[in-house]
This record gives structure tokens, C-alpha cells and sequence, in this order.
């Protein structure tokens, strides 16, 4: 969990250049970012031998996930509260809130299938589905999206 916080922290501090660069790009309503979050983003605009980091957003919930290509990499899928407050995300972690800010980077390559992806903080992100269930493998790391909710494996039965 420590090592999420402190990769978090060093996105938030890498984002705060890029933030005003991209920002007037970005909804200014907290309740549009909100509902552009929900859904299945990758931290890459394909898939190789595996995926890069991973966010998953639901409603109340926002799941984490590492990369697959640093094997030796022992870092633990993340599920967090969240909310957009001023057009950063916050995440509710061990207490604290960490905050990344959000922008637009629209595409101009025509070759991309993406109309359009987002910066969370440094992070490039790209929009696999507007629904939270699109990646397959969610049960391999504990996790499955059931009625829009992401939850552990076993909760709630």
C-alpha cells in the first residue's frame, strides 16, 4: 500500500507542469469528469505482452491495477474510494487524500482507435470501455464489478 502512495505522490508532483499546459482543455464541472471516469482505462493505447497500469472506476470505487510487464514487480492491486473535487481526482488512501490533476489530451493521430484521452496527473490514459467490467482478468487479482460496484471477491454474498 506504501509503495502505491508513494508512486501516486511522485505522479501528483511529475503532473503539476503538464496541469496548466492541458487544462484549458478540460471540463471545468467536477460532475462531467465524474461521469467520464466511470469505466475501463489503460495506460496504454494497445495491448502487448501484457497490460501497463490499469484504472478501473466505478461509481464509489476505484480500482488500481499494476502493470503486467515488470514481472518482478510485487505491487498489489489498489481499491480506493474517490471523487473529483476542483478538477483534480482524489483518491482516499490510508486516511489521506491524494489529489492528481485531470486533463483532456485529444488525438490527432487518425491511426489511434481512441477519440480522445485523459492525463490522471502524468499518467497517459486511454479509454477501453465506459463500463467497469471490460477487462476480463478482474477475478485473477480478488476483484469482479457486479451492478456497476467493484468489490472484493466473496463481499456481499
Amino acid at each position: 500500500m506504501k509503495r502505491w502512495i508513494a508512486c501516486l505522490t511522485a505522479l501528483a508532483l511529475l503532473a503539476l507542469p503538464l496541469a496548466g499546459a492541458l487544462a484549458a482543455a478540460a471540463p471545468t464541472d467536477d460532475a462531467e469528469w465524474a461521469s467520464l471516469l466511470i469505466g475501463s482505462w489503460h495506460a496504454g493505447d494497445s495491448v502487448g505482452s501484457g497490460y501497463a497500469e490499469r484504472i478501473v472506476c466505478a461509481e464509489d470505487t476505484l480500482l488500481l491495477l499494476p502493470s503486467q510487464y515488470d514481472e518482478d514487480d510485487e505491487m498489489e492491486p489498489l481499491c480506493v474510494p474517490w471523487a473529483v473535487i476542483g478538477g483534480e481526482l482524489v483518491l482516499y488512501v490510508e486516511g489521506e487524500e491524494l489529489a492528481f490533476p485531470l486533463a483532456f489530451a485529444f488525438e490527432t493521430d487518425l491511426e489511434l482507435r481512441f477519440d480522445f484521452s485523459i492525463y490522471v496527473g502524468a499518467m497517459h490514459l486511454f479509454r477501453y470501455s465506459d463500463e467497469p467490467d471490460y477487462f476480463l482478468d478482474l477475478d485473477e487479482y480478488g476483484f469482479r464489478v457486479a451492478d456497476g460496484r467493484i468489490a472484493g471477491i466473496g463481499e456481499g454474498e
